[in-house]
């Protein structure tokens, strides 16, 4: 009784219709008939590969109906091949777009190879676009950096969500795609990639995602570190990003963000805060080799912010970016800030390469007694000495132009 019921409902194919070739079937998209319609399309699904050249013409039809069913069924095919690709990859057998770029980030280690494995799988299609349509790209990388963070923020029952590790390295990867600029929805709205980069510093807040990349095996950084890296050294010549990428490194422990603040130090129109903070990537993960980045800052009298010590608040003071770049200076060379006559050491507190806030002095002259000190310390050190000479006097700090308060 089933076989007859089945029989009865699912139409058969027309003998006719079954031979006809693909544009034909394609012209049948657009007929009057549902059934018609709708076997016309299955036997292009049928066709395969065969069909594509009828089907990619048929995106043009006026007929609504038969581009919506030809882009459908490209879709389907599009799909069917990549699946195919990635089979015979996963079994060592030929390439996917993206892995000889991929090579060059992670390297070509088992535990790599199979981390690309993973993020093609996780968004095939993507993986694609990005590497072979990179000019048409843009918005697709942007919508996708902000659906995953909707995801991501969007809690289910029982408990939040987690990211894909896998989407979030495709993300990365795709971010590290020379290849993609800014570009216009269909709409002809812009799209700016600049977008999806903040999205990614906010995903890689995530304690998933953080875990991630901080992992290690035998002492190799892990596949989602290296990754992590090259986005920051593709994104820091855009100064939109500076601010972000300055406070993603802090949060991952970065040590190659030395490279960061060495570019955002070399732009003195950067935001007070971004140059302050940039001394202290250098104070943390830099080394000897590294002062005289730090140095160099020691004429930059622009004000960060007031600030109160002491139980009752009532040590107070300014921090300037050479206070942030000096107080690096001397954890660099260990020496004591004590000695230097920061308040924060004369109150007990220990160091902390971050904490910038705090970093400045009561008083000009206490400062000026500090660059002074410090001129004499490194005076026979060239290694110290900035490859740039300093300004003879920088303006006191009331002529300075003063910034927000943190």
């Amino acid at each position: 009784m089933f076989g007859i019921l089945l029989a009865l409902t699912v139409p058969a194919f027309d003998g006719d219709r079954a031979n006809a070739g693909p544009e034909e079937l394609v012209r049948q998209l657009s007929d009057e008939k549902f059934d018609t319609r709708q076997q016309a399309h299955d036997l292009l699904a049928k066709l395969g590969m065969d069909a594509f050249g009828a089907l990619n013409q048929g995106l043009a039809a006026t007929d609504p109906e038969v581009a919506r069913r030809c882009r459908e069924l490209l879709d389907q095919l599009r799909v069917a091949d990549l699946e195919s690709r990635l089979a015979k990859f996963k079994a060592g057998k030929g390439s996917l777009p993206g892995y000889e770029r991929y090579l060059t980030i992670a390297g070509s280690g088992k535990e790599a190879r199979d981390f690309f494995i993973d993020m093609w799988s996780s968004n095939p299609i993507f993986m694609a676009e990005v590497e072979e349509r990179p000019d048409r790209s843009a918005g697709m990388v942007v919508g996708t950096a902000q659906n995953i963070v909707q995801n991501m923020y969007n809690r289910p029952r029982g408990g939040p969500a987690r990211p894909a590790l896998a989407e979030v390295a495709a993300l990365l990867f795709a971010m590290q795609n020379s290849a993609i600029r800014d570009g216009k929805q269909p709409g002809g709205q812009p799209v700016h990639l600049d977008l999806a980069a903040g999205q990614i510093t906010n995903l890689m807040n995530h304690e998933v995602v953080k875990a991630a990349v901080m992992a290690s095996k035998n002492g190799e950084p892990s596949p989602m570190y290296k990754l992590t890296v090259g986005f920051v050294r593709s994104q820091m010549r855009s100064p939109q990003t500076h601010n972000m990428l300055i406070h993603m490194c802090m949060n991952l422990n970065l040590k190659e963000s030395v490279e960061l603040a060495e570019v955002v130090l070399s732009n003195r129109g950067v935001n007070h805060h971004g140059r302050g903070l940039a001394c202290a990537l250098i104070g943390k993960y830099g080394s000897i080799k590294d002062a005289p980045l730090l140095a160099a800052m020691l004429d930059d009298n622009t004000h960060i912010n007031q600030f109160q010590l002491g139980q009752r608040g009532q040590m107070r003071g300014t921090t300037e970016v050479r206070d942030v770049a000096l107080a690096q200076l001397v954890s660099l060379t260990r020496q004591s800030h004590k000695d230097y006559g920061f308040p924060f050491a004369e109150q007990g507190s220990q160091f902390n390469h971050f904490n910038t806030y705090n970093m400045g002095f009561t008083a000009n002259d206490k400062r000026r007694s500090a660059m002074t000190k410090w001129k004499t310390y490194a005076a026979s050190r060239p290694e110290l000495q900035p490859k740039q000479p300093l300004k003879e006097d920088p303006e006191e700090t009331g002529k300075s132009t003063p910034g927000e308060d943190n």
